[in-house]
């Protein structure tokens, strides 16, 4: 059974409807849970494969929510999706000891669909697009439940 340490301050219903509010968004169901019960941290254990098996990699952290700190989803969103280096249907959730992102997808094909974005492969001007994404999961629990 996976374990958070290092979890951040709790927040309510609130924070995340502020949100996706803010970021145009709903996060699944299974997303709002973890953060409501953690609001990120580390996670124990850590590793994950993509679907297609051609990435392994482990989660450093997963990003909090309401805190405006460095690693938190509002960083990540205005960074990343905001600035329009990812697709606006996805949002980064973690990260790996590379930099690379794990991704939520909140709309359109694969919603609730977990995706691992290896950042590396990119050229250095973002293509805001699925290209360099492998999909790890159907949904978040499935992800959480998952890594080892």
């Amino acid at each position: 059974m996976t374990s958070i340490l290092e979890q951040r301050s709790q927040i309510g219903v609130d924070v995340l409807d502020g949100l996706e509010k803010k970021f145009g968004i709903s996060f699944s169901d299974e997303y709002k849970s973890f953060l409501i019960n953690t609001n990120g941290g580390k996670p124990s254990p850590k590793r994950f494969v993509t679907l297609d098996k051609k990435v392994e990699s482990m989660v450093v952290r997963f990003f909090s929510a309401g805190t405006n700190e460095e690693e938190s989803l509002e960083v990540e969103y205005e960074e990343y999706v905001a600035s329009g280096a990812i697709p606006s249907d996805f949002i980064p959730i973690a990260y790996d000891p590379a930099g690379n992102r794990v991704l939520l997808c909140v709309g359109g094909e694969g919603r609730e669909s977990i995706y691992y974005w290896s950042v590396d492969e990119e050229p250095e001007e973002f293509s805001c697009s699925r290209k360099y994404m492998r999909k790890i999961s159907n949904g978040f629990n499935e992800f959480f439940d998952g890594l080892f």
